[in-house]
């Protein structure tokens, strides 16, 4: 695991941040909050891919084949 998953964690948050706020001072709060349900659903997709790797490595690491 690298720095750049942090990274781009943080990037999509702070992205769907603005977006939230840009769309709910434009009085349009239902797709803020579909805006916010995409960047929540891409962040578990990139995490669950890590924890799929990181279960892998330990299945290796244990020889548990």
């Amino acid at each position: 695991m690298d720095i750049t998953l942090i990274f781009r964690l943080s990037g999509i948050g702070l992205l769907v941040a603005i977006l939230n706020f840009i769309l709910s001072k434009a009085g349009r709060d239902d797709i803020g909050l579909l805006v916010s349900i995409v960047g929540l659903i891409i962040c578990m997709f990139l995490v669950v891919d890590i924890t799929g790797e990181l279960l892998n490595t330990v299945k290796n690491v244990f020889m548990l084949y």
